[in-house]
């Protein structure tokens, strides 16, 4: 299912979105408590297919949640890809144009809409 954010949200911490450090891409936004709810019951619902797909689900690990509550009512969502992955983010501006300069500045602080699945 794809989410998008109904109103922008802030871009929280250090940002590498158009150009990738060596460690590959990351963004990391504040988030709304109804958004994350409705990310954990999903989240609950994939790890378990997932599971059910291992070869000795006994062995598996499951990783934490990547969003943790840093004031009433708001989350912390860390996101990362790695620069060869298949499926890349794009950056638009406010009329859907792709944004391509890797060199254009993304701060925290930078308010955003984000759709992600």
């Amino acid at each position: 299912m794809t989410h998008v954010t109904k109103e922008p949200v802030v871009l929280e911490g250090y940002q590498a979105i158009l150009k990738p450090t060596e460690y590959g891409y990351t963004l990391s936004a504040l988030l709304p408590k109804e958004l994350i709810d409705t990310l954990e019951e999903e989240r609950e619902s994939c790890l378990e297919w997932a599971k059910s797909k291992a070869k000795n689900p006994k062995r598996v690990t499951i990783k934490p949640e990547p969003w943790e509550e840093v004031s009433s009512g708001m989350y912390q969502c860390k996101f990362r890809w790695k620069v060869d992955d298949k499926n890349t983010p794009v950056v638009v501006d406010t009329e859907g144009t792709v944004i391509a300069d890797a060199n254009t500045p993304i701060y925290s602080g930078s308010k955003v809409k984000l759709a992600f699945i």
